[in-house]
């Protein structure tokens, strides 16, 4: 809780939530633009009730990877496997 962390441009990162709680992030992007994949590729949660449709949670499908590769392009994102 309450940790910050500053990921400079064109830096290999990723993120994994190892533990058996809800994490809950706070994403800023700057400059601005790049937000646009996320929504792009992104689900949207059904009344933005997070708590209970956790519980439906199933790991991204191959054909949604496939998207998230394809889109990912346009903005100039790599997605390394």
């Amino acid at each position: 809780t309450g940790t910050v962390i500053n990921i400079p441009p064109n830096v290999v990162h990723n993120f994994k939530n190892n533990t058996n709680s809800i994490v809950r992030m706070l994403v800023i992007i700057s400059p601005a633009g790049l937000e646009q994949m996320f929504e792009e590729v992104g689900t949207e949660i059904p009344n933005g009730d997070y708590d209970r449709n956790i519980s439906n949670y199933s790991p991204p499908s191959i054909e949604e990877k496939k998207r998230l590769l394809e889109i990912s392009k346009k903005y100039g994102v790599q997605i390394l496997e």
